[in-house]
Protein backbone atom coordinates (compact mmCIF):
# COMPACT_ATOMS: atom_id res chain seq x y z
CA UNK A 1 0.00 0.00 0.00
CA UNK A 2 1.59 3.49 -0.91
CA UNK A 3 2.22 5.63 2.55
CA UNK A 4 0.98 9.22 2.12
CA UNK A 5 3.48 12.19 1.18
CA UNK A 6 4.23 14.24 4.47
CA UNK A 7 4.57 17.64 4.38
CA UNK A 8 7.68 19.61 3.41
CA UNK A 9 8.41 20.55 7.21
CA UNK A 10 8.28 16.94 7.93
CA UNK A 11 10.50 15.71 5.22
CA UNK A 12 12.94 19.35 5.91
CA UNK A 13 13.17 18.20 9.51
CA UNK A 14 13.91 14.34 8.76
CA UNK A 15 16.69 15.28 6.49
CA UNK A 16 18.50 17.49 8.71
CA UNK A 17 18.16 14.57 11.74
CA UNK A 18 19.85 12.55 9.08
CA UNK A 19 22.39 14.75 7.98
CA UNK A 20 23.26 15.67 11.74
CA UNK A 21 23.75 12.04 12.35
CA UNK A 22 26.48 11.56 9.86
CA UNK A 23 27.92 14.62 10.41
CA UNK A 24 28.94 13.28 13.92
CA UNK A 25 29.40 9.54 12.90
CA UNK A 26 32.65 8.36 12.12
CA UNK A 27 33.26 5.06 9.72
CA UNK A 28 33.67 2.81 12.94
CA UNK A 29 30.44 3.59 14.15
CA UNK A 30 31.69 5.70 16.89
CA UNK A 31 30.34 9.22 18.01
CA UNK A 32 32.65 11.82 16.56
CA UNK A 33 33.65 14.39 18.74
CA UNK A 34 32.13 18.05 18.22
CA UNK A 35 34.19 21.02 17.44
CA UNK A 36 32.73 23.27 19.35
CA UNK A 37 29.57 23.12 21.41
CA UNK A 38 27.07 26.33 21.12
CA UNK A 39 26.11 26.00 24.89
CA UNK A 40 29.66 24.73 26.36
CA UNK A 41 30.93 28.18 28.41
CA UNK A 42 34.51 29.33 27.45
CA UNK A 43 36.18 30.20 30.36
CA UNK A 44 39.18 31.65 28.18
CA UNK A 45 41.85 28.98 29.00
CA UNK A 46 40.84 27.37 25.72
CA UNK A 47 41.98 29.24 22.20
CA UNK A 48 40.35 28.88 18.65
CA UNK A 49 43.42 28.20 16.71
CA UNK A 50 46.60 25.99 17.08
CA UNK A 51 49.34 28.45 16.61
CA UNK A 52 52.26 29.32 19.09
CA UNK A 53 50.78 32.27 21.26
CA UNK A 54 52.06 34.58 23.74
CA UNK A 55 51.39 33.30 27.55
CA UNK A 56 49.86 36.94 28.34
CA UNK A 57 46.75 36.31 25.30
CA UNK A 58 44.94 34.46 27.89
CA UNK A 59 43.19 35.30 30.82
CA UNK A 60 45.03 36.05 34.26
CA UNK A 61 43.29 33.73 35.89
CA UNK A 62 44.09 31.02 33.40
CA UNK A 63 47.70 30.61 35.46
CA UNK A 64 49.76 30.84 32.48
CA UNK A 65 53.22 32.55 32.66
CA UNK A 66 52.90 35.78 30.41
CA UNK A 67 56.19 35.78 29.57
CA UNK A 68 56.28 32.99 27.35
CA UNK A 69 55.48 30.70 24.22
CA UNK A 70 52.83 28.02 24.27
CA UNK A 71 51.98 25.64 21.67
CA UNK A 72 48.56 24.49 21.05
CA UNK A 73 48.10 21.44 19.45
CA UNK A 74 44.41 20.94 19.00
CA UNK A 75 41.29 23.73 19.05
CA UNK A 76 39.97 24.09 22.72
CA UNK A 77 42.63 22.19 24.20
CA UNK A 78 45.12 23.07 27.23
CA UNK A 79 47.86 25.21 26.16
CA UNK A 80 51.48 23.43 26.63
CA UNK A 81 54.92 25.91 27.23
CA UNK A 82 57.20 25.58 24.97
CA UNK A 83 59.46 28.70 25.62
CA UNK A 84 60.42 31.47 27.95
CA UNK A 85 61.20 34.75 26.37
CA UNK A 86 64.88 35.55 26.93
CA UNK A 87 63.55 39.13 27.23
CA UNK A 88 61.02 38.15 30.28
CA UNK A 89 58.41 40.01 27.53
CA UNK A 90 55.84 38.62 25.14
CA UNK A 91 53.00 40.73 23.96
CA UNK A 92 49.81 39.80 24.31
CA UNK A 93 48.27 38.06 20.93
CA UNK A 94 51.74 38.05 19.71
CA UNK A 95 53.29 34.44 17.95
CA UNK A 96 56.93 35.12 19.25
CA UNK A 97 59.03 36.74 21.75
CA UNK A 98 59.96 40.43 22.19
CA UNK A 99 63.88 41.00 21.28
CA UNK A 100 64.10 44.01 23.52
CA UNK A 101 66.86 46.44 21.90
CA UNK A 102 69.16 48.68 23.70
CA UNK A 103 66.94 51.49 23.82
CA UNK A 104 64.21 49.92 24.76
CA UNK A 105 63.15 49.59 28.54
CA UNK A 106 63.64 46.30 30.58
CA UNK A 107 61.64 47.23 33.57
CA UNK A 108 58.97 49.74 34.71
CA UNK A 109 59.98 52.86 37.23
CA UNK A 110 62.43 55.44 37.32
CA UNK A 111 66.10 54.91 35.33
CA UNK A 112 69.19 56.52 34.44
CA UNK A 113 70.38 57.44 31.22
CA UNK A 114 73.72 56.12 31.51
CA UNK A 115 72.22 52.91 31.60
CA UNK A 116 71.02 52.86 28.47
CA UNK A 117 73.75 52.75 24.98
CA UNK A 118 75.17 55.83 23.76
CA UNK A 119 73.52 54.95 20.52
CA UNK A 120 70.09 55.86 22.16
CA UNK A 121 71.08 59.65 22.41
CA UNK A 122 69.96 59.78 25.71
CA UNK A 123 71.13 61.97 28.48
CA UNK A 124 73.47 60.58 30.42
CA UNK A 125 72.90 62.60 33.08
CA UNK A 126 68.94 62.24 33.48
CA UNK A 127 66.93 60.95 35.11
CA UNK A 128 64.00 58.64 32.45
CA UNK A 129 61.05 56.95 32.97
CA UNK A 130 60.00 53.89 31.72
CA UNK A 131 56.21 52.74 32.07
CA UNK A 132 56.48 49.29 31.16
CA UNK A 133 58.92 46.55 29.79
CA UNK A 134 59.63 47.29 26.33
CA UNK A 135 58.71 50.82 26.52
CA UNK A 136 60.90 53.89 25.52
CA UNK A 137 62.34 56.05 28.26
CA UNK A 138 61.23 59.79 28.36
CA UNK A 139 63.18 62.18 30.36
CA UNK A 140 61.21 63.35 33.84
CA UNK A 141 64.48 65.53 35.27
CA UNK A 142 67.58 66.72 34.28
CA UNK A 143 70.37 66.20 37.00
CA UNK A 144 72.19 69.93 36.82
CA UNK A 145 71.19 72.06 39.73
CA UNK A 146 69.64 75.26 38.50
CA UNK A 147 68.00 77.68 40.62
CA UNK A 148 64.62 76.46 39.66
CA UNK A 149 64.86 73.39 42.03
CA UNK A 150 65.62 72.92 45.33
CA UNK A 151 68.26 70.00 44.99
CA UNK A 152 72.01 70.22 44.84
CA UNK A 153 72.81 67.54 42.66
CA UNK A 154 76.24 66.07 41.62
CA UNK A 155 75.34 66.28 38.00
CA UNK A 156 75.46 62.66 37.82
CA UNK A 157 72.92 59.60 37.37
CA UNK A 158 75.23 56.41 38.08
CA UNK A 159 74.43 53.59 35.62
CA UNK A 160 71.47 51.65 36.70
CA UNK A 161 70.24 54.16 39.39
CA UNK A 162 66.72 55.06 39.78
CA UNK A 163 67.55 58.48 41.12
CA UNK A 164 70.43 61.46 40.74
CA UNK A 165 73.39 61.38 42.88
CA UNK A 166 72.94 64.06 45.40
CA UNK A 167 75.61 66.18 46.98
CA UNK A 168 73.53 66.16 50.57
CA UNK A 169 73.15 62.21 50.94
CA UNK A 170 71.99 60.98 53.06
CA UNK A 171 68.59 62.76 52.93
CA UNK A 172 68.21 65.48 55.67
CA UNK A 173 64.45 64.32 57.45
CA UNK A 174 63.70 68.00 57.41
CA UNK A 175 63.92 68.47 53.49
CA UNK A 176 59.98 68.91 51.81
CA UNK A 177 61.20 67.68 49.10
CA UNK A 178 61.58 63.96 51.03
CA UNK A 179 58.92 61.43 52.16
CA UNK A 180 57.13 61.85 55.04
CA UNK A 181 55.72 58.50 55.54
CA UNK A 182 57.12 54.74 54.59
CA UNK A 183 55.28 52.66 52.03
CA UNK A 184 52.59 55.82 51.08
CA UNK A 185 51.39 57.02 47.47
CA UNK A 186 51.66 60.57 47.00
CA UNK A 187 50.39 63.11 44.19
CA UNK A 188 53.54 65.54 42.52
CA UNK A 189 51.20 68.35 43.96
CA UNK A 190 51.84 67.20 47.49
CA UNK A 191 55.00 68.13 47.71
CA UNK A 192 56.21 72.06 47.05
CA UNK A 193 56.76 72.94 43.34
CA UNK A 194 60.66 73.62 44.13
CA UNK A 195 60.83 70.18 44.39
CA UNK A 196 60.73 70.14 40.38
CA UNK A 197 58.29 66.59 40.53
CA UNK A 198 56.01 66.61 38.12
CA UNK A 199 52.40 67.68 39.34
CA UNK A 200 50.66 65.04 37.10
CA UNK A 201 52.04 61.95 38.66
CA UNK A 202 52.36 59.57 41.16
CA UNK A 203 55.11 58.88 43.18
CA UNK A 204 55.59 56.04 45.78
CA UNK A 205 57.50 56.18 49.48
CA UNK A 206 59.65 53.35 49.68
CA UNK A 207 61.14 54.42 53.06
CA UNK A 208 61.43 57.30 55.12
CA UNK A 209 63.20 59.79 54.92
CA UNK A 210 63.99 59.14 51.41
CA UNK A 211 63.29 60.82 47.65
CA UNK A 212 59.77 59.54 45.75
CA UNK A 213 60.05 57.33 43.42
CA UNK A 214 58.00 58.19 40.00
CA UNK A 215 55.17 55.27 39.33
CA UNK A 216 52.88 56.54 36.65
CA UNK A 217 52.11 59.76 34.64
CA UNK A 218 48.78 60.99 34.60
CA UNK A 219 46.92 60.47 31.77
CA UNK A 220 46.57 64.12 29.26
CA UNK A 221 43.33 64.62 30.27
CA UNK A 222 43.38 63.63 33.91
CA UNK A 223 44.71 65.49 36.76
CA UNK A 224 46.76 64.47 40.11
CA UNK A 225 45.00 65.26 42.82
CA UNK A 226 46.55 65.60 46.62
CA UNK A 227 46.78 62.39 48.50
CA UNK A 228 46.72 60.07 46.06
CA UNK A 229 43.22 60.65 44.15
CA UNK A 230 43.46 60.53 40.61
CA UNK A 231 40.40 62.93 39.09
CA UNK A 232 39.22 63.09 35.69
CA UNK A 233 39.00 66.60 33.91
CA UNK A 234 35.51 66.55 32.12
Amino acid sequence: MKQPVKDHATLYAGVEDLASHHRFQRHDGQPEKQAFNENEEDDGNNVDDTDPICGSTFDMTCGHVGDAIFNCEEVDEEPVLIERCPSNFCTSGETKCVILGPCMCKDPGQICGSTFDTSCNLNADSLYYCSGVGSTPSEIQSCKSDSKTKFKFTESCPRDASGCAFKDDPVDPTDPCVCTQANSTLCGTDFPEQCGYIAAAVYTCPKQPARPQLVSKCPEDNQCANRRKVLRVS
